[in-house]
């Protein structure tokens, strides 16, 4: 069970087309903020909701220092691209910009989003 109101999330527009261009998603987390840091993603294609119905979205991260990390999203609501992700201990462990990616796959067809990063930064005590 979780307190919504103790989540922190960030929401993104992102533009499947869009690749080449990072993006800079605003998240700032706190390295110990485990289970409260999400990101969530508004998935457009052609200035249009990307359906993503039957789909499956992997979020791949990669760390600031080069750790792989890679957590299956959750669909909110398909029709409309809407994505989030709950970042995992190993998705906060890395101060710095973190690499995050969206891969939607249907059976064999793969479609990757442009690269978008995140900061996570230190409490007091570390």
């Amino acid at each position: 069970m979780f307190k919504n109101n103790l989540l922190k999330m960030f929401t993104i527009d992102v533009n499947m087309k869009t690749i080449g261009k990072n993006i800079n998603t605003k998240a700032l987390f706190n390295k110990k903020d485990y289970k409260t840091s999400i990101l969530r993603f508004n998935l457009s294609m052609d200035n249009k909701p990307l359906n993503i119905s039957d789909c499956k979205v992997t979020t791949r991260i990669l760390t600031g220092n080069k750790e792989k990390v890679e957590i299956e999203s959750k669909i909110l609501d398909a029709e409309n691209g809407v994505v989030i992700v709950g970042l995992n201990k190993r998705a906060l462990e890395c101060i710095g910009e973190n690499w995050v990616e969206l891969l939607v796959q249907y059976n064999e067809q793969k479609l990757y989003s442009p690269k978008m990063y995140y900061i996570v930064s230190n409490d007091i005590y570390s």
